[in-house]
């Protein structure tokens, strides 16, 4: 794990579970090594850092390829392991970059929904996040 990934989820934990007593369930249930996704529901802006933060390993996030047009905010989110991918359209390089890092044997986040949900409900998954799944990633 990288040394500011570990220390911003070390500080991070800590002030979050100061202000709000957070208590995080389940954590023995994810495999410490292999490739792995990580399926959330997205409230807020806030889910990628609580899940990133709540997290036992070190995660890849896909995230819309709008926030790293900013100058200093989206080199910030790819030093977080942060991958661009395009909304609305079949972003081949995302999803291409997203199986690299299962192949790899990391850890993926994805919010299937593909926006946050306001609202609170669970909305359908967006197409092409099943090419994800576990055997999908194989090459031919």
């Amino acid at each position: 794990m990288s040394l500011h990934y570990n220390a911003s989820r070390f500080l991070l934990g800590g002030f979050v579970g100061a202000l709000s007593g957070w208590e995080v369930r389940g954590r023995e249930h994810v495999p410490s090594q292999g490739g792995l996704i990580i399926a959330s529901n997205h409230c807020s802006y806030w889910d990628p850092l609580l899940v990133g933060t709540a997290a036992i390993r070190e995660l890849h996030f896909l995230a819309k390829e709008e926030l790293f047009r900013p100058p200093v905010f989206g080199p910030l989110i790819r030093s977080y392991n942060a991958i661009p991918i395009r909304r609305g359209m079949a972003d081949v390089g995302g999803l291409t970059r997203a199986m690299d890092v299962l192949r790899a044997g990391k850890a993926l986040i994805v919010f299937p929904e593909g926006t946050r949900a306001r609202d609170g409900e669970l909305r359908p998954a967006r197409p092409g996040i099943g090419m994800l799944a576990p055997g999908s990633c194989r090459r031919t």
